[in-house]
């Protein structure tokens, strides 16, 4: 599989890191929080080696292993901004929830009009276990009614009660 490196950080330290790595590559993926004070920036491993010694105290790292990843509807379109969920399962339940994410979740999730791509990914550091990020043309595309649909259904209500420590957010691109 697949493995990137996330770094989780706020923008002051995004700020030190960026001056620190310049010049900065554009092939990372840089997004930032809607309403808050998080940037995650999405690279090849090989950034690690490119990290200061000193780097930021707020400075968060994570390897993230692509479990799956799915071109969506829109996929010739320039994403505008990026829904992340993160979550535990409970562990009696991985297997069924990982099942559904496989078969059900993320297709259906993927083929919603203006989803660009749909990956979800096993996270190693710190955070929840599995992490998900749906980039979308527009942040509306989340509440759609389509987007609904294929988020609500029967097995969908099985798998969630099961969840733990899950955090959502909504970000945008970001330089």
């Amino acid at each position: 599989m697949d493995t990137l490196v996330l770094l989780k950080m706020d923008a002051q330290a995004f700020a030190q890191l960026r001056a620190a790595l310049a010049p900065f590559d554009p092939g990372w993926s840089c997004w930032r929080a809607r309403g808050e004070d998080r940037v995650h920036v999405y690279a090849a491993p090989s950034l690690l080696r490119r990290l200061p010694s000193q780097a930021p105290a707020a400075l968060q790292v994570a390897r993230l292993e692509t479990l799956s990843s799915l071109d969506g509807a829109a996929a010739a379109t320039p994403p505008r901004a990026q829904y992340v969920v993160q979550t535990d399962v409970v562990a009696e339940h991985e297997a069924e929830f990982n099942d559904w994410y496989d078969r059900e979740h993320l297709p259906g999730l993927a083929a919603v009009a203006g989803t660009v791509r749909a990956a979800r990914y096993r996270q190693h550091g710190p955070g929840a276990r599995y992490y998900a990020a749906y980039d979308v043309v527009d942040a509306a595309v989340v509440g759609s009614p389509d987007w609904v649909a294929a988020r609500d259904t029967a097995w969908s209500a099985r798998v969630f009660p099961h969840f733990r420590n899950t955090g959502r957010a909504m970000f945008e691109p970001w330089q």
